[in-house]
């Protein structure tokens, strides 16, 4: 039954969750039991699986852990697709200042046909200031960190039922502020145009590599979980490549990379092993959280190579096994991590953490945690932290340049 399923998978998550015990990851499980378990009976009461999702989705909403998650079948991709459906035409991105830009307006769309330009900027949305408007949304997945929050809080405030309406006040470059009602539409056009995803090409290859024109050699590393044997032939061919043409630095870029398997890519560059934290996982003979196995550590490879300078590129949608590439890059000696945000401060293992629930509906929940020597979490919470932040700024985000590599090449040649 819904009620004996959500039961029993809160009673093993109160043991078994790799979080409990850390402050501000722990959920409050007497609150969540006591205001979702009278939907859940309610929901197997009327025989209502699409009230027996939102209800499982809310439980899972009230983990800050980015591995958490819902797969509701065909009732969740519908009710993803309702939630998401409409709206207003337009896109925009907070920028360092705290200030908001629109960074993409459909042609003919309701924003269109009010005068919205891109480049315009954003100041109230629903008769709030557009920061107090966005901190009021809540987002329909789950997150580590507030960055990764917060970035998606920006582009859910757009979203609506087609007929929704919204007051939206803006000032196109040069011009006076304007307050304008939107009537949203059927359109996805504007929710894509800011997916962390943009642009990625399904086809490429695991790693994709060229000297850019300073000599400055340039890796991007698309993904851990294609063709692993591929993937590490053609880093060390990029590596070696950089190293033949005697290139005055290394760009390892992660900023798309959404994870798979760890490798230790980092043991290239360097010949010192990298302490990479130890595994935790709650063990039933004890009844406590014990360690798993020996403390990580990512190993010197066998074959090295050496640039004067390494950079790495990362951002909000590396995540998980990405992260522990990235982590490993930044313990090289002098390496310099760059990017507009870090990376998703999603690290944990979920291979003991799945859910089968009535319905077909499938829950994921982390299992086990990694920790420093110091007792806090590896990346957990916190992502991979840039040492060189880019600005956001409107002329960056509007120029069509990757503003972000422009700054690793810089900061490599030393300009």
């Amino acid at each position: 039954s819904y009620s004996e399923a959500f039961r029993k998978m809160v009673a093993q998550l109160r043991r078994e969750y790799a979080f409990n015990g850390i402050p501000g990851k722990e959920p409050d499980w007497d609150a969540l039991v006591a205001e979702l378990e009278p939907r859940i009976v309610e929901a197997e009461r009327n025989n209502d699986a699409r009230a027996f999702y939102r209800a499982l989705n809310d439980f899972v909403l009230a983990f800050p852990d980015g591995h958490v998650g819902l797969n509701g079948g065909l009732i969740g991709a519908q009710v993803f697709a309702e939630q998401t459906a409409g709206g207003y035409g337009f896109a925009i991105r907070e920028l360092s200042d705290g200030s908001f830009v629109v960074v993409y307006v459909l042609e003919n769309s309701p924003a269109a046909r009010a005068g919205m330009r891109v480049g315009a900027t954003v100041t109230a949305f629903n008769g709030l200031p557009i920061g107090e408007a966005v901190s009021q949304v809540r987002p329909l997945t789950t997150f580590s960190t507030e960055t990764s929050r917060r970035y998606q809080q920006v582009r859910y405030l757009l979203r609506a039922q087609p007929g929704d309406t919204a007051e939206v006040t803006f000032a196109n470059p040069g011009a006076a502020p304007v307050t304008v009602t939107l009537t949203a539409i059927e359109e996805r056009q504007s929710f894509a145009a800011t997916s962390l995803y943009l642009g990625v090409d399904p086809n490429a290859l695991p790693v994709e590599f060229r000297l850019l024109r300073s000599g400055v050699g340039y890796i991007k590393l698309n993904s851990n979980y294609d063709d692993l044997h591929l993937l590490i032939q053609l880093f060390e061919r990029a590596l070696r490549t950089f190293q033949n043409n005697r290139s005055p630095g290394v760009i390892i870029d992660l900023r798309q990379n959404t994870g798979g398997a760890p490798l230790g890519l980092a043991g290239y560059l360097t010949d010192q092993p990298i302490p990479a934290g130890q595994s935790e996982a709650y063990s039933d003979a004890t009844g406590r959280f014990e360690k798993r196995g020996v403390p990580r550590e990512i190993e010197p490879n066998e074959t090295q190579f050496r640039f004067d300078k390494v950079a790495v590129l990362v951002g909000l949608a590396c995540s998980s096994a990405c992260e522990f590439e990235a982590y490993g890059f930044s313990q090289i000696p002098g390496a310099i991590v760059v990017g507009y945000y870090p990376t998703n401060g999603i690290f944990a293992d979920v291979a003991r953490g799945d859910y089968r629930l009535p319905e077909g509906f499938s829950a994921q929940f982390s299992a086990m945690r990694t920790v420093l020597p110091d007792g806090s979490l590896l990346i957990e919470g916190k992502g991979v932290e840039p040492t060189l932040r880019v600005p956001i700024t409107a002329e960056g985000l509007l120029s069509g340049q990757d503003v972000e590599l422009q700054a690793a090449e810089q900061a490599i040649l030393g300009r």
